[in-house]
């Protein structure tokens, strides 16, 4: 998709070789370098995270993450900023990076997708910089004050930084924080109860539909 559409807004998160953790917006796709030369592993993936930034050309910074979303994706999420949830796929691409998806829950019932980011860990700083930078300048300040609920599933180290801007940032000041259903409890059950369960009996009481973030 980011090769092919011209329409991504997107945030980077670099790291600079004299100042630092910085953040940088722009539109369209940031290019990749390859140097298929470099000696060691590590000038590999130094190599491999360079971008080539419109306007600037190649740069000695490193992505450590990007956060993105589609004229479309932004639009969705503007105009449904009630419901969000949150979560995290893990290995998903060809640098094994996790996968951050931020959807929401139109009126009618509908599901969309309002922004995706590569993350460079789970860490809870990479969190916060999602929460508290990547998304209000992706999808607007306007929207994230509209904001009402937001789920995420129990990992504390997601979650953690959402509660400490609810409870400091104007931004995030009207949201809820929701731990989803399907975490706490179904994929509990499947990990504790399940094995202890006979197959005969599986049936009958989880059925062939299984509960989804979107539908607690």
């Amino acid at each position: 998709m980011l090769l092919s559409r011209g329409d991504i807004s997107y945030i980077l998160l670099l790291d600079e070789p004299e100042t630092g953790l910085v953040t940088v917006k722009g539109k369209g796709r940031p290019k990749k370098v390859s140097d298929e030369d470099a000696q060691t592993q590590a000038d590999q993936l130094r190599e491999d995270l360079m971008y080539s930034h419109p306007g600037i050309g190649y740069t000695t910074s490193i992505l450590l993450a990007v956060l993105w979303g589609t004229d479309e994706e932004v639009k969705m999420a503007q105009m449904n900023p009630e419901l969000f949830c949150a979560d995290v796929t893990h290995g998903t691409n060809r640098e094994k990076r996790d996968l951050f998806t931020f959807a929401g829950k139109t009126a009618f019932g509908n599901a969309f997708c309002g922004a995706k980011a590569f993350l460079p860990s789970q860490r809870r700083w990479v969190f916060r910089w999602i929460f508290h930078t990547a998304l209000p300048m992706v999808l607007g300040e306007a929207t994230i004050k509209r904001v009402r609920l937001l789920m995420t599933d129990g990992d504390t180290d997601e979650y953690i930084p959402l509660l400490d801007l609810i409870a400091t940032s104007d931004l995030w000041k009207n949201a809820k924080h929701g731990l989803c259903e399907w975490h706490l409890l179904f994929q509990q059950w499947v990990k504790q109860v399940s094995p202890h369960v006979p197959d005969t009996e599986k049936a009958k009481l989880v059925g062939e539909e299984q509960p989804c973030c979107l539908q607690c």
